[in-house]
């Protein structure tokens, strides 16, 4: 098994990355998601205060996942589908071994 590998046993879902089609200069959240790439994820339910404390980050935050590398594909900006639910990725960090992104869900 390679060190790449090593954290496999970790992911529990898939989360797909990506944009949604804006119209009319906004972003609809009921738009057409343009998926940019799929990757094996940790996701694990996140909270402001430990956003702060680990990243510096100060504001909402449902959730965090921990992937495979994307090569920068995830992104601050970008969408991540899990299991149907769409998030925004509001921080994003490249390690060697993967990517870590901080989530916020979007309304329903």
């Amino acid at each position: 098994m390679s060190l790449t590998n090593v954290f496999e046993v970790f992911y529990n879902c898939t989360a797909e990355i990506g944009t949604i089609a804006v119209s009319s200069e906004y972003v609809d959240d009921d738009g057409e998601f343009s998926a940019e790439g799929s990757y094996k994820a940790d996701f694990q339910p996140y909270n402001g205060g430990l956003a702060q404390r680990e990243y510096g980050y100060d504001g909402e935050v449902t959730a965090c996942i921990y992937t495979e590398p994307s090569n920068g594909v995830i992104s601050t900006g970008k969408i991540a589908v899990i299991d149907g639910v769409r998030y925004d990725v509001i921080y994003a960090e490249a390690w060697d071994m993967g990517d870590t992104a901080l989530l916020k869900r979007r309304r329903d």
